[in-house]
């Protein structure tokens, strides 16, 4: 490998002034910043542990945890709280009164404070100090950038210009130098970069990347010279805030792995170990981000989620009111976000069957979102929607129909008629039709939903297998049975292919061939489809699960049809037993069962 001499950086850098140039070493890094400084003037350096990482301002990664993309105006807004909450202070400490505009905003910084002043140094070494200190798994690198107004747009700040000022510019970075202030300042000769955008591109700077394996190796370097943590950080506060935002970064880091965890086995239905994995991440975002934050209300949903997978239909709600009662702190009572944990509580309460209460809830999620939304708004039809629900339930089909409608014309307006969603409507207004006893409107309706999932979605998607099987049943009520079969069968074929015969989705589908088989009275083959659909449920999701309980429920009914009266009540209360664990005592279901279990006693007192 060629010698990394000063001319060799030099002919490098007149080549092509953007190639990254390489160090693994302290006196590579000298050759390398001598050749910077013999082509260009007045340069200042930032470094950085990790390659990969952007030029952020530190309001702008405070943003980011909550905004995907923070604006320009967020962060003058963001800017504009923090300097009148400090104007507001009673107890404001003398040195802050003595700042105003950049130099307030410097002062803050140095105090603990998100602002969007980018540190850069006057001296290569400090910087070099910065790209090797952490992630020691990584390549670091120090920026190095011309000072320079008319090459850059580097613009130095003449007096102390106001906040307002510094955002009312584009494309404009601002430099100020601050004054010796205290000892941190001082050793590490900061000079502070202020961009409107939070981010400074890495294009305009020339690149030294410090080559990861070489970084314990240069801070060894960098100490024999007397460049090491005690004189980088020589005032109390000064370490305390490294040290301090070196730990956060590791529990971010570690937060952000938990999530992401849990999140996956959320998905993949394994709901006790993502509701443990929500727990661990609920701690770190506390540590993080304050108990009483959007973030801890947002976990508290997940956790929440994970208790509705596992039927912990109670502990479920308690978290929802957690995040709700955060949101209404930090968001406002009037916040769509609040909205949203309304339609969650309701949500548990449809589970349980206390319709009344779920109805409730709804509407108060309706009646933020018609005031905080557009009347188009598709949380508004998904509103509508869980409130049709609830009159589908209780057995009210016209309330049923003309709330489905409400969601189904915003759902075509706003987001089109091939969108799933507008899909899942006709499914939902076909089922209305259904139980209706409305079969050709029912199938219609079913058809153009099948249309729009084989299309968008493709013709081995479970959502499109979910509409065969609601096809197969409206063929079954129609007492057309061989229709009903086929149409199951095919459901069944993308469910085994696709999700696995293991799976819940693919049980359901047992479970509807052999209530199939039921209608025809064909009782032997139904019980063998219906303890295949239980095979699969108790091992993937329990015997405490209402999945299980209604396939007990179903072999019972088997057995009494087989005037097997003994057995059926067997079963009926093996489905009772969990039903009133999980749904509670006032659940639709279990007064059915109830009613069940006290028609075969009737008959077996007959027959004695």
């Amino acid at each position: 490998m060629e010698e990394r001499t000063i001319s060799r950086y030099e002919s490098m850098l007149k080549e092509s002034p953007t190639e990254k140039m390489e160090i693994s070493s302290l006196y590579e890094y000298v050759n390398a910043i001598t050749a910077i400084n013999k082509l260009y003037k007045n340069i200042i350096y930032r470094g950085q542990a990790d390659v990969s990482w952007e030029i952020k301002s530190s309001a702008y990664r405070e943003l980011k945890k909550k905004i995907a993309k923070p604006t320009q105006k967020m962060l003058e807004d963001y800017h504009m709280r923090l300097i009148r909450g400090v104007v507001n202070l009673h107890d404001i400490d003398n040195k802050a009164s003595e700042y105003e505009g950049i130099s307030l905003l410097a002062h803050l910084q140095h105090n603990g404070a998100k602002t969007n002043l980018i540190d850069y140094s006057f001296n290569p070494l400090i910087s070099l100090w910065f790209a090797c200190i952490s992630e020691d798994g990584k390549d670091g690198v120090v920026y190095c950038i011309e000072n320079n107004s008319s090459t850059n747009g580097l613009i130095p700040v003449v007096g102390n210009k106001s906040v307002e000022d510094l955002f009312n510019q584009s494309n404009i970075i601002n430099v100020y130098i601050p004054p010796n202030i205290n000892r941190k300042i001082l050793s590490q000769q900061s000079v502070l970069l202020f961009s409107t955008s939070g981010t400074i591109y890495r294009r305009k700077h020339i690149s030294i990347v410090v080559l990861k394996d070489n970084k314990k190796e240069i801070l060894s370097q960098l100490s024999l010279i007397g460049i090491n943590r005690k004189t980088v950080f020589p005032d109390l506060g000064g370490f305390l805030e490294w040290f301090s935002s070196e730990d956060e970064e590791l529990y971010n880091e570690t937060y952000d792995k938990t999530f992401k965890k849990a999140k996956n086995n959320y998905s993949d239905n394994k709901y006790d170990e993502s509701k443990k994995l929500f727990e661990e991440a609920l701690e770190l975002g506390e540590a993080l981000f304050g108990k009483n934050s959007v973030e801890i209300a947002n976990i508290n949903n997940y956790i929440a989620m994970s208790l509705m997978g596992l039927n912990k239909y109670n502990d479920a709600l308690e978290k929802y009111k957690e995040s709700l009662e955060i949101n209404e702190n930090v968001l406002g009572v009037e916040h769509p976000s609040t909205a949203i944990a309304y339609s969650n509580i309701a949500n548990v309460h449809f589970k349980q069957g206390n319709y009344i209460e779920a109805m409730e809830w709804s509407q108060k999620a309706l009646n933020i979102q018609k005031r905080a939304l557009k009347s188009d708004h598709p949380d508004i039809a998904t509103t509508y929607n869980d409130i049709a629900d609830v009159y589908e339930s209780q057995g009210d089909y016209i309330k049923a129909l003309e709330w489905y409608q409400k969601a189904l014309e915003i759902r075509e307006n706003v987001l089109g008629v091939e969108h799933p969603n507008t899909a899942t409507t006709y499914n939902n207004i076909a089922w209305v039709y259904k139980n209706q006893g409305d079969y050709p409107e029912a199938l219609e309706l079913i058809q153009k939903a099948l249309s729009i999932f084989e299309k968008v979605l493709g013709v081995e998607h479970p959502d499109t297998a979910a509409t065969y099987n609601i096809v197969a049943t409206v063929y079954d009520s129609q007492g057309d049975y061989p229709n009903a079969i086929e149409w199951h069968q095919k459901a069944l074929a993308i469910f085994e292919n696709v999700l696995g015969v293991e799976h819940p989705d693919t049980a359901i589908t047992f479970g509807n061939i052999a209530g199939v088989y039921e209608s025809q009275g064909d009782y032997p083959k139904a019980m063998e489809w219906y303890q295949k659909a239980l095979s699969i449920f108790e091992n993937v999701l329990g015997i405490e699960h209402p999945s299980t309980a209604t396939t007990y429920n179903n072999i019972a009914t088997v057995y009494a049809h087989q005037e097997n009266y003994s057995k059926a009540l067997e079963w009926f209360h093996k489905a009772l037993s969990i039903w009133e664990k999980v749904l509670g005592s006032e659940h639709p279901y279990i007064i059915m069962i109830k009613e069940s279990i006290a028609a075969v006693r009737q008959k077996q007192s007959t027959e004695k």
